[in-house]
C-alpha cells in the first residue's frame, strides 16, 4: 500500500443481542470518519456455529451444547427455566411442569424464558417477540399457581398481570442491562412481603426505582 496512506483497521466486536454492540460501533464510525478516516460497516450476521446450531433441532442441539432448563427449590423461592430458543418445544413444557409441581406450598413460584408471553407497551409487536406458544404457557402457568413469569427478549422493562379466574399471575419483562443509546439500562427488583407481591424497574445508571407491578399474590390452591 503507498506510504501515505494510514494503515487499514479491522474491528470486530461480540456480544449478546441488546448489549449496545450496534450503538456503540456507529459511534467509533463517526469519531474514525472525523480522524480522516475512511470506514466500511459490514452488518451484523451470526456465525456459522451460531447459525448452524439455531438451524438443528433441540434435540441436536441439546446434544451439542447441553440442556438448559434449570430449578432452584428454596424454602422462600422456586425457580424453573426454559430455553425458548428457536421454538418453546411441548416436551420441554411438560418437564417445566413436574418441576414446577415439586415446589412446596407457600413459596414464591417463578417460571423464567427468553420469549415474550405479553406484548410491550409502546413496542410495535415484531415476528419472535412472543413464544409461538404465549397463551398455552400463560394458562399452564395460571394453573400450576405460579406466581411471576420472567423473560428478556424484548430489552423493556414492563410488568401485566394474567387473571385466569382463580389465580392471577404477573409476567414481567427485563430491560437491557447494558445502555444501548436509546434507553436507559436497568434491572428487575422483585419484592414479596405479606402477601404481596412488587415488580420493579432500577436504574443502573441512576438507582432511580420505578413501580411496574404491585398487588397480592393468590397462593397456589386458593381462589383469587
Amino acid at each position: 500500500m503507498p506510504a501515505d496512506l494510514p494503515r487499514p483497521l479491522i474491528i470486530a466486536a461480540e456480544g449478546p443481542d441488546g448489549s449496545g454492540k450496534t450503538a456503540a460501533l456507529e459511534g467509533l464510525a463517526r469519531w474514525l470518519k472525523r480522524k480522516g478516516r475512511r470506514v466500511s460497516q459490514v452488518p451484523w450476521t451470526a456465525s456459522p456455529l451460531v447459525r448452524t446450531a439455531a438451524a438443528s433441532s433441540g434435540d441436536r442441539f441439546s446434544a451439542r451444547f447441553g440442556g438448559f432448563e434449570p430449578v432452584f427449590a428454596g424454602d422462600l423461592v422456586h425457580i424453573v427455566g426454559v430455553d425458548s430458543n428457536p421454538r418453546l418445544r411441548s416436551e420441554v413444557l411438560e418437564w417445566a411442569a413436574r418441576a414446577m409441581r415439586l415446589a412446596r406450598q407457600g413459596v414464591l413460584r417463578v417460571f423464567a424464558l427468553h420469549h415474550g408471553l405479553l406484548p410491550a407497551p409502546g413496542r410495535k409487536l415484531r415476528d419472535g417477540d412472543l413464544s409461538h406458544r404465549a397463551g398455552d404457557v400463560d394458562a399452564l402457568l395460571a394453573d400450576l399457581g405460579v406466581d411471576l413469569a420472567l423473560h428478556v427478549h424484548v430489552h423493556r422493562a414492563h410488568a401485566g398481570r394474567v387473571s385466569a379466574g382463580r389465580h392471577n399471575l404477573v409476567v414481567a419483562s427485563a430491560g437491557a442491562l447494558v445502555n444501548d443509546g436509546r434507553r436507559d439500562a436497568s434491572l428487575l427488583e422483585i419484592i414479596t412481603d405479606d402477601g404481596r407481591l412488587e415488580v420493579r424497574r432500577r436504574s443502573v445508571a441512576t438507582g432511580r426505582q420505578t413501580l411496574l407491578y404491585e398487588g397480592a399474590r393468590t397462593l397456589a390452591g386458593q381462589g383469587s
